[in-house]
């Protein structure tokens, strides 16, 4: 599934031109443009995968789990280097490298051990880490599991917008019906327009319209991240209506980086000319 927007990308310039005084970009914790591939989901049920495997997963889970965010520290000195790269091969390196929890996802992801997915379900509902405690939740979300998704929805109305996104991903992995009212009232209700655009997005996806509507409010947000971010869940998602309205605001926008994402999700829906 593809994510969201380069927050700490798109945050930079707008520093750096005077804008922050209308900036309320959540920079607390952006899912960055991943895909977890979840790869213990591909090996055949005939196959076990070496339990020592899934113990140095945990272990690493566990002991990370147990540190606030401010006592972590940086896993990896040398993944400063790829901060000098301001190639999309660098951001994605620097993304992969300089946070353990997205490792940590991709190894866990679709875990069907039973009491491995207890121990995550622990960590998700305990751990002192928002960080890790949004790698369990996505690493259990990708179980598909309806066992999980109590926890989910409870976990989405955290106060930690990490664990928030955390638990937003998971519900867009549910198949469960019931996913669908969480989605909705993270769509209106948040209090971070990140995971607005990103609820509505799947809300709508999932074929309830409810959820366009969100995204052609937030195009007009006072805010040139959030607006961004819509325009492009629109251009994703979108048709021919949507191509309309967005070339009318292609003609009143002013922030140059809204522009490019507006003209990038218009060529996406060419088709629809």
């Amino acid at each position: 599934m593809t994510r969201l927007l380069f927050a700490l990308m798109l945050a930079a310039p707008a520093f750096g031109q005077g804008n922050q005084g209308n900036l309320t970009v959540d920079l607390d914790f952006m899912f960055p443009d991943i895909t977890v591939t979840a790869p213990r989901t591909k090996v055949p049920p005939t196959r076990v995968i070496d339990p020592r495997i899934n113990a140095v997963l945990l272990r690493l889970l566990e002991q990370k789990s147990e540190l606030r965010p401010e006592n972590a520290g940086a896993q990896n000195t040398s993944a400063a280097l790829f901060s000098e790269l301001t190639t999309l091969t660098g951001h994605m390196m620097s993304m992969r490298y300089s946070e353990l929890g997205f490792l940590l996802t991709e190894g866990l992801a679709g875990v069907d051990d039973f009491s491995l997915q207890n121990k995550l379900e622990a960590v998700a509902r305990t751990g002192k880490n928002p960080q890790m405690r949004a790698a369990a939740l996505v690493a259990l979300g990708h179980t598909k599991s309806e066992r999980f998704l109590p926890l989910f929805q409870e976990a989405v109305r955290d106060q930690s917008l990490t664990v928030r996104l955390g638990a937003l991903e998971s519900l867009i992995l549910s198949p469960s019906p019931a996913a669908l009212f969480s989605l909705g009232d993270a769509a209106h209700n948040d209090p971070s327009y990140t995971v607005k655009v990103m609820a509505a997005a799947a809300y709508w996806e999932k074929g309830n319209h409810a959820g366009r509507e969100v995204l052609l409010r937030l195009a007009e947000n006072a805010d040139w991240y959030v607006r961004a971010d819509a325009v492009n869940q629109l251009g994703r998602l979108g048709g021919a209506d949507e191509r309309r309205k967005l070339m009318d605001l292609l003609g009143r926008e002013a922030d140059p980086i809204v522009k490019a994402e507006l003209t990038l999700s218009l060529i996406r829906l060419e088709k629809y000319k």
